[in-house]
């Protein structure tokens, strides 16, 4: 790897989540400097008092220290307009969400794609796709990628003009009516997400999505997320081999619908079980050690 990565958290009151995020991080040397934007609470000065004895040198940790609450929203539209002015590319985190190690080598990996429609490398899988209203499915078991309409908000990494062309829009967006799905379409108006999905559905953009996990969340359900145990978002890819060569699906190509048949584009490739739900287009001696490798991850 070339070059270092900019990392920034986005916090609140939850020092104990933080501060093993911070340990993790901590441990990947590629990571240049951890910037924690602190929104304000009672708590405040103590959870800066817990980073200080961290007491570390490399990477640096710089604190934001915010005077008044500001809101999940404007914090993180804060911090990342803060990273994207400073430097050409970074990732962001919330406070309660563990990164795995490898994750840089998997962003430089994605990276080396050259896709000019992408807007954002997500670091854990999601498993619904919120813009077709049904599930992402994999068509094989191993590491490959998803195009995506739908952001991650959690673990996501972004170049500076990615994040600046959606700063310049972002404001128009939000009042514009664009069609998402009738769940995010009643997101508040605290949703920074809402508008990311709107700035990437209205210009045909996608972000790019691993089948398997760089991130764990290890906090309590939100707003909008309440399924903690999803499956892949605590299943650190570490545990499996990259290949070298990165395969990309579009997330609405296979799907199970709601009879239960399986659709998309690829439905009729596959000897596709409906009882069991498995894809049987691999060795089972793969597929046995891939399922040991997946229980093992959630142990």
């Amino acid at each position: 790897m070339s070059h270092k990565m900019i990392v920034g958290i986005v916090a609140y009151n939850r020092a104990d989540m933080l501060i093993e995020c911070l340990k993790f991080l901590l441990k990947e040397k590629q990571v240049a400097k951890i910037h924690v934007s602190l929104d304000f609470s009672e708590k405040q000065n103590s959870i800066i008092n817990e980073i200080e004895k961290l007491n570390v040198s490399e990477p640096e940790i710089v604190i934001h220290k915010n005077s008044s609450r500001m809101g999940l929203k404007r914090n993180v539209y804060k911090l990342c307009d803060l990273l994207s002015n400073r430097y050409e590319e970074f990732c962001i985190i919330e406070d309660d969400v563990i990164v795995e190690k490898g994750f840089l080598r998997f962003i430089e990996k994605v990276k080396a794609l050259n896709l000019d429609q992408v807007r954002q490398i997500v670091l854990y899988k999601l498993d619904w796709d919120e813009h077709n209203r049904m599930p992402v499915i994999s068509p094989t078991f191993y590491n490959h990628l998803f195009l995506s309409k739908i952001p991650g908000s959690q673990a996501v990494y972004y170049k500076s003009s990615w994040w600046n062309e959606f700063k310049l829009k972002r404001e128009s967006i939000e009042v514009e009516n664009i069609d998402l799905n009738p769940t995010a379409d009643n997101w508040g108006a605290q949703s920074w997400k809402k508008n990311y999905f709107k700035f990437m559905v209205k210009n045909g953009y996608f972000s790019i999505v691993p089948n398997g996990s760089y991130a764990c969340h290890n906090g309590n359900v939100g707003t909008n997320f309440d399924n903690k145990f999803v499956i892949g978002f605590d299943t650190p890819l570490t545990l499996e081999k990259i290949p070298n060569e990165l395969r990309l699906y579009h997330s609405d190509l296979l799907y199970l619908d709601i009879d239960y048949t399986w659709k998309g584009k690829y439905a009729n490739t596959f000897n596709i079980s409906t009882k069991s739900k498995l894809l049987f287009n691999y060795s089972i001696y793969d597929l046995t050690l891939a399922v040991l490798r997946k229980i093992k991850s959630k142990l």
